[in-house]
């Protein structure tokens, strides 16, 4: 369960870590 929990976690702050570079450079 804590495996499956992390594994989330740094799936979504991989996502909104590259939707963050993409907004910023697309400013």
């Amino acid at each position: 369960m804590r495996q499956l929990l992390n594994f989330i976690f740094g799936w979504f702050d991989q996502q909104w870590t590259a939707r963050c570079v993409l907004l910023s450079s697309g400013i």
